[in-house]
């Protein structure tokens, strides 16, 4: 089991072997996730709601890309995306 401390102003140190193994680098977000029996689930967010969704695969091909409202449709369609 690996311990951290949080410091006074609230950021902690995510060990070196936890990092590694999750394929993560300084800059990359977490989503942490409360559970209701009081256990914490901690996700690295690595790729973006688009990618997720295929859509930026998807939207490279066409000139241009995907227009706004396509990408804004899909994003409504999933409403699972949460700010970090």
């Amino acid at each position: 089991m690996l311990k951290c401390t949080i410091t006074v102003r609230g950021p902690t140190t995510v060990a070196a072997q936890v990092r590694e193994k999750l394929g993560v680098a300084a800059g990359t977000r977490l989503v942490w996730n409360v559970m209701p029996d009081g256990s914490v689930l901690v996700r690295a967010k690595t790729k973006s709601i688009l990618d997720m969704a295929g859509l930026r695969a998807a939207c490279q091909g066409q000139a241009g890309g995907c227009r706004r409202d396509e990408r804004l449709a899909l994003m409504a369609a999933l409403d699972t995306a949460q700010p970090c």
